[in-house]
């Protein structure tokens, strides 16, 4: 049996400028509100990932809509799989119009408490610093940070699903 990959992306920007890979591979990319109940299928059949992350994304969510993210994340994630994500802890806002991007910046202890909460236990990682998509200084994202040289900035979680 192969695999399926498919990506969940909360603003529609990308796939009206058809830019990354929305005219590459449409079929699997998809836009949702991450914090609210929706299903992923193929088939009719629900979709359950062994690996599902998240990258630049906790920190955007408010702090109230969490649990909704995380019930979401239980849902597709298959028993025994991993949640990877990276989690910022800095400020981020447009000084002009005053929009903050970075609305929930917590500290690890507290977002593992909120995993925790679902079933999602931490486990040591399998990956090295550099395998992170963010929060690994990024070469191709010049304004990436990187949580080995400045940890105040962000750390990255690996948790699994600790199954039914």
């Amino acid at each position: 049996m192969g695999h399926i990959s498919i990506g969940l992306e909360g603003s529609d920007f990308s796939l009206l400028e058809q830019r990354a890979e929305w005219r590459t591979i449409p079929d699997y990319l998809f836009t949702a509100d991450i914090t609210r109940p929706f299903s992923a299928s193929r088939n009719g059949t629900p979709l359950q990932f062994d690996v599902i992350t998240a990258w630049e994304v906790l920190e955007h969510i408010p702090e109230d809509k969490i649990d909704g993210l995380f019930a979401n994340i239980v849902t597709h994630l298959a028993p025994g799989g991993m949640f990877v994500c990276s989690v910022a802890l800095f400020e981020d806002k447009d000084p002009v119009t005053g929009a903050v991007w970075h609305v929930t910046l917590r500290p690890r202890e507290w977002w593992e408490n909120r995993l925790a909460a679902h079933g999602l236990v931490s486990v040591p990682t399998p990956f090295q610093h550099r395998d992170y998509v963010r929060g690994g200084h990024n070469p191709r994202a010049i304004w990436d940070w990187d949580a080995e040289t400045s940890p105040e900035m962000g750390f990255h979680l690996t948790v699994k699903h600790a199954g039914e």
